[in-house]
């Protein structure tokens, strides 16, 4: 097949990017450029897996602008931004994504496009965290993206399978770290890029281990026969109880909007049931909440903890923060079970909130996040 003059256009920014940008470069040789004259806008798009783009649109474009939207589109990659998008406004979302890669691309040495998006303001953000910032109707405006994201296709041309989608998120993994070893070989793995890299490959520690640790951290331990072991007492014997001095309040909410199935809520229900008997909170506030508060369980200090599933609606997550403000209750710490997937309170509570997600492609915009599976 002849090669036209828009593919050896790419096929130049390409090589270029292989000498002066390594990591971007051989990221780049793993991507196949589709030729595609109807795209949703006329420029250039990916899926994850292929670069498509419109031959005028590439023709249009000076070559330094064509060597930055290349890169523009392996970063997108390796952020896995199309497989992130989660429900959400696709134009507000693909806008946020441009702004986190193009930030990205300014901080490796790239020289931006005129019309590239950019707002130092979200240096430092994941798109995520953009996303909530940005007005809900902004994509009617003018701000307009580079490009185009599009969600991963399967083998039958349909959208990938969770299944194949994980495969995905495999090979990019592999791909990154080779990528990395060739722009470190060559000299020029600039220190914004290398913590880039970093973050997308962080090994996460093990979700048990964070949520137990999360909790008593809050606690300062002390041994006492004032707080007799429960499980010894049922054996007869008398061994003193680990007793947390300093955990007042512990909070605990579970999304409660269907997207959490029960072999979850069990599994996680019992980590904090394990976690409770070990600090011993004086109180723990158990709240279930979709789009409203729909159950409350005030604990005691000794009173059995029990999760369950009570709602099934849309999720907001407004709702059990409004709860505790109103009833004047500042946790030691609040944990929640959910998939990410509702609007936030705009401000963050004064007190450490941990996010336990089941969806490993979303990240909460405060608190801190940690990724749950069975």
């Amino acid at each position: 097949m002849t090669e036209t003059p828009p593919h050896k256009r790419l096929v130049k920014a390409r090589i270029n990017l292989l000498l002066k940008q390594p990591f971007f470069g051989t990221l780049a040789l793993f991507m196949r450029l589709i030729e595609d004259e109807h795209l949703p806008i006329p420029s250039m798009a990916t899926d994850g897996e292929r670069i498509y783009y419109d031959p005028g649109f590439v023709m249009g474009r000076t070559f330094q602008d064509l060597v930055f939207i290349f890169a523009h589109e392996i970063a997108h990659c390796v952020l896995m931004h199309g497989l992130r998008i989660n429900g959400r406004d696709e134009e507000r979302w693909n806008i946020a994504c441009d702004y986190v890669v193009n930030a990205l691309l300014k901080a490796s040495g790239f020289v931006m496009p005129k019309d590239a998006l950019y707002d130092a303001k979200f240096e430092g953000m994941n798109a995520e965290e953009v996303y909530q910032k940005l007005p809900k109707n902004i994509g009617g405006s003018s701000v307009k993206p580079l490009d185009r994201l599009m969600r991963p296709k399967g083998k039958s041309g349909k959208p990938a399978s969770t299944h194949e989608i994980a495969l995905i998120e495999e090979r990019w993994k592999t791909q990154i770290i080779q990528a990395a070893n060739a722009a470190k070989g060559a000299g020029k793995m600039p220190g914004s890029l290398q913590r880039f890299v970093d973050e997308v490959l962080e090994v996460r520690t093990d979700w048990r281990s964070r949520l137990r640790q999360f909790a008593t951290e809050r606690t300062k331990d002390d041994y006492s026969f004032q707080y007799l072991n429960r499980k010894q007492l049922t054996m007869g014997n008398f061994l003193p109880g680990l007793h947390s001095e300093s955990m007042g309040t512990m909070a605990v909410i579970s999304d409660d909007s269907g997207s959490i199935s029960n072999r979850i809520l069990g599994i996680w229900g019992s980590e904090i049931a394990s976690i409770r008997d070990a600090v011993r909170p004086q109180r723990t506030i158990v709240l279930s909440c979709d789009a409203a508060v729909n159950h409350v369980n005030d604990l005691g200090e000794w009173d059995e903890f029990k999760l369950e599933s009570y709602g099934g609606g849309g999720t907001d997550f407004r709702p059990p923060f409004e709860w505790l403000e109103e009833r004047g209750i500042r946790p030691a710490c609040l944990v929640y079970l959910t998939d990410l997937e509702g609007r936030f309170p705009d401000q963050a509570p004064d007190f450490p909130v941990l996010w336990c997600s089941i969806n490993k492609r979303a990240k909460a915009p405060w608190g801190e996040t940690l990724y749950v599976d069975d």
